[in-house]
């Protein structure tokens, strides 16, 4: 348990788990929380400060999900009293892969996973201990979306009973899985605290590199100056089975390779030439792992294991073990002998079977990408390859295509041509379906998760510029082109296609089309490259920072590229770390130094000079119709200087969006008067609004006869403000959304609200949780309202989350 194997087919080459683990970016789903450490895992607490006892891990392919359980187990096994896992009795770790037998019992998995043959521990025994004793156990359950008994599926099976919350609930269970798998949860999914592995940070690819070559150190120094370099692969860096090629390809070689495909191309020759070395196989000229392409003898064996893969998809899973007999004895053995697969021999009743798996899933889709390749130089017709593909390719409900991403793009890389193929047959299909087209689209019959597919695609297939050019008429309906980036390794292929597509006239590029932007992976060292091509934006959404070591001068770089977007209308920027403080004045200057007229903004968690912030506003008095600042609990950021803000912004003739949070106004709220009539949207929100404020308030409400969404949350109301709250109410004709979270209303102020929150026909949602003051009586007589415990942004309208 102490030693990791790098790769199956070297018994021999084994680190030991400290010496290569390096602790991944984890964020909490529900509240965007990132967790700085493994453990911090085990001491997640629910809204009511209870011990999480479901959490569901969740990650791409290759993205550490099993050595960070596994790392938990090891951490357990070392009986460190400061460490939180200690407080267990026992850990169990079960392999979903592993389990043959759909109604096998938890104690059945643990003997046939875990314990030796000739344990003396009971299975009454383990039995008794872990129904008495719950809250000492973790049961660490991966790869619910390798599981092909389908235990977790069969309600009556004791796995099932767990997974599902239905049995052993004080246990502490963590499941791991790919995204796309989830849903097998069902309704139990609720159940679940989720947590999603980002992979690598920067710093911690560093950590990665540096612990891997600790015996070279200066190879390793040579690698990330090589990185720095080559920021594409960069971006592939923090995918942890990446990285641990990139780290297998430089020791060897001292060089790194420019595709995902080129990568695994590389590491499958590597085995090759291992397999090769150490069976002292005779080679001929065409089979030398140093030539571009495959020997026809390994491209054989990946298509051949490619087909057996392919024909095992069923729905929406591959089947993740194999028998012998899938792939004929021969076959079977030479892909164990080279490392592709992997046997394990296992009793079956009274017979002995063999247990065939992949290297990894990636590697999986790598050998079903060679046997479609394969298949198109054979000479197949089209009408039976798009069988295959339809076969391959899940849509969902909004036409994105899922499951095949890895496959489709080594194909494109493996062959260049089918980059075409691949692309019309997508729109084809997406054509036939007629899917709902988002308005924000204006006529793109494709979302950016295919718009995504695609660019991966072609960024595979390293088109030259003229080749790119030639799809260019595929994409003709992109209009208004949206691209949402939620993780790095996609900004490789947004940057090829951009620099391709710069080197011609703008109105025939794809990218003269992108309008909308969201990066939601915090910084990145091509961020501002990547801005600095899309220069037609019109609205960018980012979360700026990756932790407290982005530096400013970082920042800076992107800064200056958002100040040089000339037609940029909305701008949306959060401080993901609430404790680290980020100061945007910068910013702020730059755009009151170029002709930008930015329409709607967004600031979150950020500092700023108070006096820049107005010489901003006063620059964009004529255009600004949505305003939203906050700061943050945590840090009380800018806490006094909002007011100095409100008390010294000019008139913002077309404001009518208004968004204040955690901020101190309640005494310049009377400086909102000038543009009372305009609002459709006002949002005070923890604003420490009182008594002696709320006269002001009112005063604006009256006026504000266009007001469609008022929030007032986080702000206490007595009786009597709440009856002149309700006063105003009634005299707004087209309210359609109001809330009033923890507001302190009671039973009577929520009677008198319900009143009149009846007669308002316009009103679409009303959120009023956490007011523990509402009892029965008041729950009765809002009962008929169309309540929501969703907290809608003012900002919806304007920002896309897709």
């Amino acid at each position: 348990m102490d030693t990791v194997q790098l790769l199956p087919w070297a018994s021999d080459d084994n680190k030991k788990m400290e010496n290569i683990f390096v602790d991944l970016e984890l964020v909490r789903k529900e509240s965007s929380q990132d967790l700085n450490r493994n453990e911090d895992l085990i001491t997640l607490k629910t809204g009511q400060g209870q011990r999480v006892n479901r959490l569901l891990l969740t990650g791409e392919a290759g993205s550490g999900k099993s050595t960070t359980a596994a790392n938990l187990a090891y951490k357990w096994a070392l009986n460190d009293k400061e460490f939180p896992l200690f407080n267990f009795a026992m850990v169990f770790m079960i392999h979903m892969h592993k389990i043959k037998d759909s109604n096998a019992t938890l104690v059945d998995l643990i003997f046939d996973q875990i314990l030796a043959e000739d344990s003396k521990v009971s299975r009454e025994g383990l039995k008794s201990y872990i129904t008495s004793n719950p809250t000492e156990v973790l049961i660490l359950f991966d790869g619910l979306d390798e599981g092909h008994s389908g235990a977790h599926k069969n309600r009556s099976s004791e796995v099932s009973k767990v997974l599902q919350n239905r049995k052993l609930r004080k246990c502490c269970v963590i499941l791991t899985s790919r995204p796309h798998r989830i849903s097998d949860l069902g309704e139990h999914l609720s159940d679940y605290t989720q947590v999603k592995l980002k992979g690598f940070s920067w710093e911690n690819i560093l950590k990665y590199i540096n612990t891997f070559f600790k015996e070279d150190a200066e190879k390793g120094r040579n690698l990330i100056r090589k990185l720095k370099e080559e920021p594409h692969i960069l971006a592939l860096a923090s995918m942890p089975v990446l990285l641990l090629m990139i780290c297998l390809l430089w020791d060897d070689e001292s060089r790194l390779p420019n595709t995902q495909t080129e990568m695994y191309h590389k590491t499958i020759q590597y085995l090759w030439k291992r397999h090769q070395t150490k069976n002292k196989v005779e080679t001929s000229s065409d089979d030398e792992s140093d030539n571009e392409e495959f020997g026809e003898e390994l491209n054989h064996l990946l298509s051949k294991l490619g087909e057996v893969a392919l024909r095992s998809r069923n729905f929406d899973n591959f089947q993740v073990v194999f028998s012998e007999k899938d792939f004929g004895k021969e076959i079977c053995r030479l892909g164990c002998q080279v490392g592709i697969t992997s046997r394990e021999r296992k009793r079956k009743s009274l017979k002995m079977t063999s247990a065939v798996t992949f290297l990894h899933s990636t590697i999986r889709d790598f050998c079903i990408a060679v046997h479609l390749v394969r298949l198109l130089h054979e000479g197949i017709e089209m009408t039976e390859f798009n069988a295959y593909l339809d076969k391959l390719i899940c849509f969902t409900a909004n036409g994105s295509c899922q499951y095949a991403e890895f496959i489709l793009g080594f194909c494109c890389g493996i062959e260049p041509k089918v980059t075409e193929i691949f692309i019309k047959y997508h729109l084809q299909v997406l054509a036939k379906l007629s899917f709902h087209i988002p308005l924000h689209l204006k006529g793109n019959m494709f979302q950016h998760t295919n718009i995504t597919l695609h660019l991966r695609q072609i960024f595979e297939s390293q088109l030259s510029s003229e080749q790119c050019l030639e799809l260019v008429p595929l994409f003709s309906d992109a209009c208004n082109l949206s691209l949402t980036i939620t993780h790095h390794k996609y900004i490789p292929s947004l940057l090829y296609l951009l620099k391709v597509f710069k080197s011609k006239p703008t109105d025939k590029g794809l990218f003269s089309y992108c309008k909308v932007l969201e990066i939601t992976t915090g910084y990145h060292p091509l961020i501002p490259t990547l801005l600095a091509h899309t220069i037609n934006l019109e609205q960018c959404e980012m979360i700026v920072n990756n932790g407290p070591k982005t530096t400013t001068s970082d920042l800076d770089l992107m800064y200056t590229a958002l100040s040089k977007l000339t037609n940029l209308k909305r701008l949306r920027l959060k401080n993901r770390y609430v404790n680290v403080k980020y100061d945007i004045t910068n910013l702020l200057r730059l755009f009151t130094q170029t002709n930008v007229r930015l329409t709607h903004v967004k600031l979150e968690g950020f500092q700023y000079d108070v006096k820049i912030m107005n010489m901003f506003l006063s620059k964009l008095r004529d255009s600004l119709a949505a305003l939203s600042l906050s700061g943050t609990l945590n840090t009380q950021l800018q806490l006094s200087s909002a007011s100095e803000i409100i008390k010294g912004m000019p008139v913002l003739k077309k404001l009518n969006i208004l968004e204040l949070g955690v901020y101190q106004i309640g005494n310049v709220v009377k400086k909102l008067r000038p543009i009372a009539s305009q609002l459709e949207t006002l949002a005070l929100v923890r604003c420490a609004l009182h008594e002696s404020h709320l006269k002001e308030l009112f005063y604006i409400l009256n006026r504000a006869k266009g007001l469609k969404l008022l929030n007032l949350s986080g702000n206490g109301f007595t009786v009597n403000s709440m009856t002149h709250l309700v006063e105003c109410l009634r005299e707004l004709p087209v309210i359609e959304e109001l809330m009033l979270e923890n507001t302190g209303l009671t039973d009577d102020t929520a009677c008198t609200l319900a009143e009149c929150l009846k007669e308002k026909s316009s009103l679409r949602s009303a959120n009023l949780s956490q007011n523990p003051g509402i009892c029965l009586r008041g729950q009765t007589a809002l009962k008929d309202l169309p309540l929501s415990r969703r907290k809608p942004s003012a900002f919806e309208e304007m920002t896309i989350n897709l």
